[in-house]
């Protein structure tokens, strides 16, 4: 069986930063997340984010509940497309942002 091409986030992802609104900024900004959750960034061939979310279920980032250190930082939806199948689950889950930053590849999320 064949490895996903495809992650899409179930909750948010919670940027290292602000983006002042700019989609740009915020994909800068996701790509230092990625970084710092050790996700190889080399091997990301496109990101898509958005507030609506991509999962049935899902919510609009605003719509979750996040601890108050985590409140000045900008939240997105992400979808993510690799160059070559990846191996194991992906989550950029940290302890620390309560759940925010899940992941699962888009076959499961079917």
């Amino acid at each position: 069986m064949s490895q996903p091409r495809r992650g899409q986030s179930i909750t948010p992802v919670i940027l290292p930063g602000f983006d002042d609104g700019k989609y740009e900024k915020a994909k800068r900004l996701l790509i230092k997340a990625l970084e710092q959750a050790d996700l190889p960034t080399e091997a990301i061939e496109d990101v898509v984010l958005r507030k609506a979310p991509f999962w049935t279920g899902s919510q609009h980032p605003r719509l979750y509940h996040r601890p108050d250190y985590l409140r000045g930082f900008s939240q997105w939806h992400v979808h993510l497309r690799f160059k070559e199948e990846i191996p194991g689950p992906l989550a950029s889950v940290q302890a620390a942002t309560g759940g925010l930053g899940l992941f699962v590849s888009e076959t499961q999320a079917r």
